[in-house]
């Protein structure tokens, strides 16, 4: 069997058991979850889930903000606010 008909039979594979783990989750689960009862890295649970657009349907969490390339600095801030918010200010 040709190497790309095996990468996409494993590629569908993949996103059939995320798409059955997150329908019985209701879809309220976040990436990084999925990922680890599935036991697939967060990169290809987050490829896959974006391919079909089910990002939106799942639940975020900080780690879809935070990471390479990513603004630390809005995450900071949204650390602070919450804080405020809690009345936990310094």
């Amino acid at each position: 069997m040709p190497r790309a008909i095996t990468t996409d039979i494993r590629r569908a594979a993949r996103a059939f058991r995320i798409w059955q783990f997150c329908r019985s989750a209701e879809w309220n689960c976040s990436i990084p979850e999925v990922a680890e009862a599935l036991g697939l890295s967060v990169d290809t649970v987050r490829g896959l889930c974006v391919a079909r657009n089910w990002t939106a349907r799942m639940r975020p969490t900080r780690t879809d903000r935070r990471g390479p390339g990513r603004n630390t600095t809005a995450s900071d801030a949204d650390d602070d606010l919450v804080a405020i918010m809690a009345g936990q200010a310094a």
